[in-house]
């Protein structure tokens, strides 16, 4: 019933000035047709996921055209629908794009939502399915695509033993390669909450789970360049396979009561000398600390040091309880004393606030400074770069330390808390990047007025792109692996790390190096 009236005023008219009013009686008749684009899906590959800790887990990945001749963004729901998995059930543990910044995940799981922005004319769909019991290679997955509740495409692609454009796990080994190997683990309290993989282990905690991925990661590392474990006296290495199943059936207490039963030694079938080794620990929690270990042909002592190193992470609470006396790196960073906020413990919660917090950005930028350096140093000879990194959720520091508004904020002003001088010494004054509990999130600048987290990540995907370019192989040469781990909480876990580790975090995109995220429901069932 809205009308508008258009008067033609002259001067020289009195008391007469023409007037017409034009009126809607009918939207519907203003509308424009939506018509719905032209999808076709093609099955891509159909592969069983080898070489890590789990070996129920395959990857299903579809080719999908966009008939994009009005480039317009589409909003489009998808199904994933899981056939000959498992018995027992399954987990759709990731979902991600390619390209990454021109498709977007709305909502997650089995059932989601994707946004396809204009101009996408073709993109690949990858979901990482985890059954609950052994894989036969007769699995398959099927993807269907709707908008509006009308379907518009649907495919299904099939897991075999002769799958194309899988990976060949009887491939010769290559030769040894020096590597960087950075692990970015989280310390934070939260990490003694429950994680999935854990429920049968002694210690049923996220912290436990961590120190057996980074272990099994460090291991990993260490064959690339021509080292392994092998019992003190004896000769020959323990195989991937033996120390995956140690991994998977030995706690990480046990695992570091054994490692004094064992030494780490040059493959004695390599014929070369093997190649240095450089690990990397970031740990982040309240703060971001950092470690390093140098491992050398003839000095290999340092290898079994380095593996107690990654299984002695523990929360700070684990260290002072709920103080901090003798905690030398509150007074080196100058942070204020505790208020009554900051003892302040909730229901169902393994500690107070006083340690609370996830310094991200600060791990993430010291990352960055890192990488930074190998690149200066190293020069075209780089290295094989290696990056593991564990997370028990978001990107959030104690809110009244942080640079936002809401329940608890004291102010807009970021509490400053330096990296150490090793990683930077720079001084992050917020999270940079907050979720709510449905994962939408939102950046945060920094005192400085700037948004950090954008910045951070653009100058962390240009590193790594450029020392990708440096190797004949970017896939092999920078290789990130990204876990999130947790469950029973009040947040869409799910929803978070599909945005925070598909689209604001680590981006190949234009490096073509390689990268992979999951979550600890991707993980074996922990024993011992």
């Amino acid at each position: 019933d809205d009308s508008i009236t258009l008067t033609l005023d002259n001067k020289e008219l009195v008391g007469n000035s023409p007037s017409a009013e034009a009126q809607i009686d009918n939207f519907e008749n203003c509308a424009t047709e939506v018509v719905p684009p032209e999808i076709s899906i093609t099955p891509d590959a159909a592969c069983e996921v080898t070489g890590g800790l789990s070996d129920t887990t395959a990857t299903f990945r579809f080719s999908v055209s966009v008939d994009s001749a009005r480039d317009q963004a589409q909003t489009l729901d998808y199904k994933l629908v899981a056939k000959g998995i498992s018995d027992q059930g399954y987990t759709i543990n990731a979902v991600s794009f390619d390209p990454a910044d021109g498709v977007s995940l709305v909502e997650g799981g089995a059932n989601g939502v994707i946004s396809v922005k204009a101009g996408v004319e073709e993109f690949s769909f990858t979901a990482k399915v985890t059954a609950n019991s052994e894989l036969t290679l007769e699995e398959s997955l099927q993807l269907s695509l709707s908008q509006d509740g009308d379907r518009l495409a649907k495919a299904t692609a099939r897991l075999d033993k002769d799958s194309e454009n899988c990976p060949d796990p009887t491939e010769d080994p290559l030769e040894p390669t020096d590597v960087e190997l950075y692990l970015v683990l989280d310390n934070s309290t939260s990490m003694l909450q429950p994680d999935p993989s854990t429920k049968g282990a002694s210690r049923s905690n996220r912290l436990e789970a961590q120190d057996r991925v980074a272990l099994y990661a460090y291991q990993q590392a260490i064959e690339k360049a021509g080292y392994g474990f092998s019992r003190i006296g004896e000769d020959d290495l323990l195989s991937s396979a033996e120390f995956r199943e140690a991994v998977i059936n030995n706690s990480a207490t046990d695992l570091a009561t054994a490692l004094d039963g064992f030494e780490v030694i040059a493959d004695p079938e390599l014929e070369e000398q093997p190649r240095k080794v450089n690990v990397h620990l970031i740990s982040y929690g309240y703060a971001v600390d950092y470690e390093t270990l140098r491992l050398r042909a003839g000095d290999s002592e340092q290898g079994i040091t380095a593996a107690r190193m990654i299984l002695d992470v523990n929360t700070p609470d684990q260290v002072y309880g709920n103080s901090i006396d003798g905690n030398s790196t509150w007074t080196k960073r100058d942070l204020p004393q505790p208020k009554e906020k900051d003892f302040f413990q909730g229901d169902g919660r393994p500690s107070s606030n006083l340690y609370s917090g996830t310094e991200m950005l600060g791990a993430l930028t010291g990352l960055e400074n890192l990488l930074q350096e190998q690149l200066q140093t190293e020069g075209d000879d780089q290295p094989t770069t290696l990056i593991s990194m564990v997370t028990d959720g978001r990107p959030e520091r104690r809110s009244w330390w942080d640079t936002r508004k809401g329940p608890g904020s004291d102010s807009l002003t970021g509490e400053t808390i330096p990296l150490p001088d090793r990683l930077g010494g720079d001084a992050i004054t917020t999270s940079g990047l907050i979720y709510d509990l449905e994962g939408n999130h939102q950046f945060l600048e920094g005192n400085d007025g700037t948004k950090p987290w954008r910045r951070m990540q653009r100058q962390l995907n240009g590193v790594l792109d450029r020392i990708a370019a440096k190797g004949d192989d970017p896939l092999g040469a920078v290789q990130v692996e990204v876990m999130g781990m947790g469950e029973s909480s009040d947040a869409d876990s799910p929803a978070i790390y599909a945005d925070l580790f598909g689209e604001r975090t680590f981006d190949k995109s234009n490096g073509g190096w390689s990268y992979d995220y999951l979550t600890s429901y991707g993980l074996p069932e922990f024993g011992g």
